[in-house]
């Protein structure tokens, strides 16, 4: 159904459409995202191995573009260098304006700042988006 599925770019097909009306008046946010990390060495009771020194950002195709940097993208939210708890829940949930009123399939991307696939691990623990939608 969706060939273009990876680790770090997959789709959502909803149960059902959303319809959000014929109004422009809806933001998401990004409240909780989990994944699998790269597995850390532990020599001497001490974790080494630095999963990224890159920070992730996270794609979606629901929202409007902004310009970042030098670039016109659709970014919903930055990670600060994924940890090895393979859980991020945010206190403090930036809402952007949605773009799409009518959808089914909600697009995200995970990647890291150089452009290239933010570092996850396959796993029977598939990765975890939460967006929360509130009318404006």
């Amino acid at each position: 159904m969706f060939p273009d599925i990876t680790l770090t770019a997959f789709t959502i097909h909803l149960p059902q459409p959303i319809d959000l009306g014929s109004s422009s008046d809806w933001e998401v946010g990004l409240t909780e995202i989990s994944y699998k990390a790269p597995n850390r060495q532990i020599m001497n009771g001490a974790l080494v191995g630095v999963i990224s020194s890159i920070n992730v950002v996270i794609y979606c195709d629901l929202i409007t573009s902004q310009i970042v940097g030098t670039e016109n993208v659709r970014l919903l939210r930055t990670i600060i260098c994924p940890t090895q708890l393979e859980k991020h829940l945010f206190q403090n949930v930036y809402h952007l304006p949605v773009e799409k009123t009518h959808f089914q399939d909600i697009r995200i991307e995970p990647q890291e700042t150089d452009g290239g696939p933010a570092a996850l691990e396959a796993s029977i623990v598939p990765t975890k988006v939460v967006l929360h939608f509130r009318q404006i």
